[in-house]
């Protein structure tokens, strides 16, 4: 009976999110710089695509 009530029992501490100490702080700021240019990347890349598209339709012939 004691083995039942052990593996049911679930501490406070095991459910709520925590960070390994073994984690360095290197690797934390090379995802944060990575998602950093990432974002920056996405950003130009879709001003380069609104630009071109605008290029497009000035350039374009017209059906008229």
């Amino acid at each position: 009976m004691e083995m039942a009530r052990a593996r049911t029992f679930i501490d406070d501490d095991d459910r709520s999110w925590h960070l390994d100490k073994r984690i360095p702080i290197a690797i934390i700021l090379a995802i944060i710089g990575q998602t950093c240019g990432i974002v920056w990347w996405a950003a130009s890349a879709s001003e380069r695509i609104n630009v071109l598209e605008k290029t497009v339709a000035l350039v374009a012939p017209q059906d008229n």
